[in-house]
């Protein structure tokens, strides 16, 4: 480390040196001693206040910079402007009929398209009235009395009983298909039958009027709470009832049978010609 020496002590130093060699006085000159400098400061160097990097921002607010600018020339695009006149272009000739652009294969990987064919059907026939007769195909006119009854020519499901009080005859339908033709006996005059729809309410075996002595009402099946009923009776060929559909015995057993409290439905009509009103 080389260590700093004040500017007096240096001369002494110098002129002992030289006596000690020359062996000779030498007289030493009048040195005062320099001012000690002070000692340098570090106080840090500012800006002018001037400038807006170092004025102190609000709070919730940044600083604000001068914006940088490029030392770099700066070049415009200057448009060449023509010397001579201005030569018109001439658009290129579009040719009236372009040729079509060739295909590289003109086989299609997929199936041609083909129009719908709409199945040929036949014309259809007019549907004929409901009549009696193609109502009740397969099953005639039952004999005074008497009835008719196939079951086996429907399977299981709803049935419909229709009750014509001009014919005195009673058509019973299962699934929609014909399965019974019987004479009937309803209710005289001064106890007319009613006329419209009803359901089975009640169903007894063995009932027995308790309105009228000797009112044995076999197969019994209550349409109304008042006393109109199917069962079976005596039919005279006419209207003799108090005003319940009398069935013939055999035919009140078996339509006994298949109905239910749920799916049968019986349609009270003044005669059968007005089935195709029913819904």
């Amino acid at each position: 480390m080389t260590a700093r020496l004040s500017r007096p002590l240096l001369a002494g130093l110098v002129l002992a040196l030289s006596a000690l060699v020359g062996g000779c006085a030498i007289p030493l000159p009048n040195f005062q001693a320099a001012p000690a400098s002070p000692a340098p400061t570090t106080a840090p160097i500012r800006r002018p206040v001037s400038d807006p990097a170092d004025r102190p921002a609000s709070p919730g607010q940044l600083p604000t910079r001068e914006p940088i600018v490029d030392p770099r020339p700066q070049f415009a695009m200057v448009e060449e402007q023509p010397t001579g006149p201005a030569t018109p272009r001439t658009p290129s000739p579009v040719p009236e009929n372009p040729p079509a652009m060739a295909r590289t294969s003109t086989a299609s990987p997929y199936p041609p398209l083909t129009a719908p064919q709409t199945p040929h059907l036949p014309p259809t026939q007019p549907t004929a009235p409901r009549t009696p007769q193609n109502a009740l195909a397969g099953l005639p006119t039952p004999p005074p009395g008497g009835f008719h009854w196939e079951p086996h020519r429907a399977g299981e499901g709803p049935v419909r009983i229709l009750i014509g009080l001009d014919d005195q005859e009673a058509w019973v339908y299962q699934a929609g298909v014909p399965i019974g033709r019987t004479r009937i006996s309803t209710g005289r005059s001064g106890f007319e039958t009613p006329t419209g729809r009803f359901e089975i309410l009640e169903k007894n075996e063995d009932h027995v009027s308790n309105l009228y002595e000797d009112g044995e009402m076999p197969f019994m099946q209550r349409l109304t709470w008042d006393g109109i009923a199917l069962h079976g009776g005596e039919l005279p060929g006419y209207p003799a009832s108090h005003g319940c559909i009398r069935l013939p015995h055999a035919f009140a057993e078996a339509l006994f049978g298949i109905t239910d409290f749920d799916s049968t439905e019986v349609v009270v009509l003044d005669n059968l010609t007005s089935t195709n009103e029913i819904g």
